[in-house]
């Protein structure tokens, strides 16, 4: 019987872990050798927390704004809080379109530091569209899927 992630490091202090997919690349890579210990402190802005979704889905994220204790600290406002900025702030079809299209069709920087190759030979770059979605389909098959999900059902919190 497989124990789930936080037995072992609730038992053990830490968990030693060979990653799987390359979300995190370039700073965690696929096959990488990680060891995950118990939260002693508050996490701050830049660490890389291990989170159990809602769906069971085991996480690695870079902590990219500050995460508070208790209702407004969870994961998923977390998750909510990215895709608002993500969307501009809007929930509007229009939007979600937009976002759609940034995430498919990569360019300028992120295409440099991520597709040098393609960056340097434009003539290349529909070779790129074709690639990313199927290496997106293999490496994270229902990643993309939880993701455009998410996008779809995605709603502006009405403010207090």
């Amino acid at each position: 019987m497989n124990k789930k992630f936080e037995d072992i490091i609730a038992e053990q202090g830490r968990l030693i872990y060979t990653n799987e997919g390359d979300s995190m690349y370039p700073i965690i890579r696929g096959r990488d050798l990680l060891i995950i210990e118990a939260v002693k402190e508050p996490l701050r802005v830049g660490d890389v927390p291990l989170y159990k979704r809602d769906s069971g889905q085991y996480v690695l994220r870079r902590l990219s704004q500050k995460v508070f204790t208790g209702g407004a600290g969870t994961f998923e406002n977390l998750e909510y809080n990215q895709m608002a900025t993500n969307l501009g702030g809007d929930d509007s079809r229009a939007s979600k379109r937009r976002f759609i299209k940034r995430r498919f069709f990569i360019s300028g920087k992120a295409l440099e530091k991520h597709y040098p190759f393609f960056a340097k030979h434009k003539a290349l770059y529909p070779l790129l569209l074709i690639y990313r979605p199927i290496k997106g389909a293999v490496t994270h098959p229902k990643g993309i899927l939880t993701e455009y999900k998410k996008i779809k059902k995605f709603k502006k919190k009405e403010e207090p």
